[in-house]
């Protein structure tokens, strides 16, 4: 029925939009054409970002092996910018990753 069209449409849109997102600054390589020729949704196309703009080696580190009530109060004291980073960061390296393999 309709209703149940325009719900899978409002969910390929929105699984378009957070998934162009999160591999816009993966380093693609050879795959960058195809990801441009392939990820779209209506009129919205997939353009890849500067992959150096989210490089993780520029990011603060936390230690894996400490607490995590530990590392959870540093991540709090930090400036919200810094918080989104973090996490942002420890996202990037395996969403990349997985999309290559």
């Amino acid at each position: 029925d309709k209703l149940t069209v325009m719900k899978m449409e409002m969910q390929h849109k929105y699984m378009f939009e957070i998934s162009s997102q999160m591999i816009r600054f993966c380093p693609l390589g050879k795959y960058t054409d195809e990801g441009t020729r392939f990820m779209m949704h209506g009129d919205s196309q997939w353009t890849p970002g500067n992959e150096d703009h989210c490089n993780v080696e520029d990011m603060q580190n936390m230690n894996k092996n400490q607490d995590p009530a530990v590392v959870a109060q540093q991540v709090a004291n930090l400036p919200k910018e810094k918080q989104l980073e973090l996490f942002f960061g420890g996202l990037k390296d395996p969403v990349c990753a997985g999309l290559i393999e």
